[in-house]
């Protein structure tokens, strides 16, 4: 009978045991599950845009084709905000703007930790957009005629400069303001030139009929690479977010890729997020671009550090910037970029 009742006993004890190591198993598994769901959520960004601009047709492919969500992110793009996208990001808003490079040396200048991630374009020509009906002969026929400003400073600064290495005296040009930076109005009020970039504005007045001679500045005595636009985020989200920042650039390069290889399709998703823009306008813009996004690169993105350094040294020399030592120059990363990129997946 004791024998029977210590079998009993101990049988209760292994059973219950086991239950319990199940039990505790269970819980454990489950905890795991818990971390492994955690781990795959998608990481949230943002990215704000004053506009929508062509420049910006890698996003919208990306955004579009599935990209961000590829890559394990999910994005938030901000638009018509009361304030501007990279005053959105300094305040810590967003994560994301695209921005021209010369602002950002002007705020690091001003000591906002801005850093640039990445070039939309790898080759960003800047012409001087002449108007007939005389043909354009040289920079001397510059004289007497009127300049159609866009506004900014730096722009002022710089066509000023090129203009004085075509040794022009800029007192005998005139100004104009391009108000509402509307083109087409600024040529029909009387602007004779421009300094910009051809696509979209320049292939706009073209194609409304405004008779344009394009001259590259490369014809200039002095060649001054134009501030080139970039993706720019906060130091502080470079630092703490490494891993998504890659994962963010890498879905724009998806999509710049498709932007370069396929800029009928590109300019077809583009009308999807701008339904009013002109579609003559919106292909011949995504045609003109296509070969500037990658060009021979190994990836999208990269920043030349020569071109970067040489701007630098000229708003010093401009007195738009105080001078500062080398080792603070900088400004920019390529760290973030990959051409780690599977192409045969994004035929889809």
């Amino acid at each position: 009978m004791l024998k029977f009742i210590i079998k009993v006993t101990l049988a209760s004890f292994i059973l219950k045991t086991s239950f319990l190591m199940a039990q505790s198993q269970a819980i454990n598994n489950k905890n795991l599950d818990i971390k492994l769901v955690a781990t795959s959520a998608p990481s949230q960004i943002s990215i704000g845009l004053n506009s929508t601009n062509i420049l910006h047709v890698g996003l919208y492919v990306a955004k579009h084709k599935g990209y961000f969500k590829n890559n394990n992110l999910k994005l938030k793009v901000l638009t018509n905000q009361s304030k501007s996208a990279l005053e959105l990001v300094i305040s810590g808003k967003i994560d994301f703007a695209f921005t021209p490079s010369d602002r950002v040396i002007l705020l690091r200048d001003q000591g906002v930790p801005l850093i640039a991630v990445a070039a939309v374009l790898q080759e960003d020509p800047i012409f001087l957009a002449y108007k007939g009906p005389e043909k354009f002969k040289n920079f001397s026929s510059l004289s007497h005629k009127t300049w159609g400003l866009w506004g900014s400073k730096i722009e002022i600064k710089l066509t000023e400069y090129w203009l004085r290495t075509a040794r022009i005296d800029i007192k005998r040009i005139k100004r104009q303001y391009i108000l509402n930076k509307d083109l087409v109005n600024g040529f029909i009020r009387g602007a004779d030139f421009v300094f910009m970039r051809k696509g979209w504005e320049g292939l706009n007045a073209v194609q409304k009929g405004i008779p344009l001679t394009f001259i590259s500045t490369s014809r200039l005595p002095v060649v001054l690479t134009f501030p080139q636009l970039v993706v720019v985020t906060r130091e502080s989200f470079a630092k703490n977010h490494p891993d998504e920042i890659r994962r963010f650039l890498k879905s724009l390069a998806e999509g710049y890729y498709i932007a370069q290889e396929r800029p009928q399709e590109t300019a077809a998703i583009f009308m999807l997020y701008a339904p009013y823009s002109n579609r003559k306008l919106v292909l011949n813009s995504a045609k003109y671009y296509s070969p500037l996004f990658i060009k021979n690169n190994p990836y999208w993105g990269k920043i030349e550090t020569f071109n970067w350094n040489k701007l630098v040294s000229w708003m010093e020399t401009q007195g738009i910037i105080q001078v500062v030592r080398k080792n603070k120059r900088r400004g920019y990363t390529n760290l973030f970029l990959t051409s780690d990129i599977n192409k045969d997946d994004l035929w889809n």
